[in-house]
């Protein structure tokens, strides 16, 4: 979780701060990779705390969409 809290605010300084749409767009795929090996971890220990970071998973996924199509858009 110690990534994940400094890589969210490191997109959105790539994304708007430096408009480096692509490089946000990578990040955001990396970090919902390290999302979704942090939710089967938790699943082994306690399904509570893994289900509970399901709408965090779908919240990346349209992180991950929303950088791809304004990437694709603005090149």
């Amino acid at each position: 979780t110690g990534v994940q809290t400094c890589a969210l605010p490191i997109w959105s300084i790539l994304f708007f701060g430096l408009d480096l749409k692509f490089v946000a767009f990578v990040e955001s795929v990396i970090l919902t990779l390290v999302l979704v090996i942090m939710i089967y971890r938790f699943y082994k220990i306690d399904k509570t705390a893994a289900i509970l970071n399901i709408p965090y998973i779908i919240w990346m996924v349209f992180v991950i969409f929303l950088s791809y199509f304004i990437w694709v858009l603005n090149k």
